[in-house]
């Protein structure tokens, strides 16, 4: 029963993180464009928006 358990939530944080990176993929732009416009300056939001993709949190 607790294999079941982890084998749900495991996908469903694999479901989750697709979701987040189809969505930043398709927004690559529109977000770009909103970091410039509000001088985001922070360390993760340097350089393009897709360089180094799994960045840590």
């Amino acid at each position: 029963m607790e294999q079941t358990h982890k084998n749900k939530n495991a996908a469903k944080g694999e479901k989750t993180t697709k979701a987040l990176l189809s969505f930043l993929i398709e927004n690559k732009k529109r977000l770009e464009e909103l970091k410039y416009k509000r001088g985001a300056n922070h360390s993760f939001m340097e350089g393009s928006f897709m360089e180094g993709a799994f960045m840590p949190l």
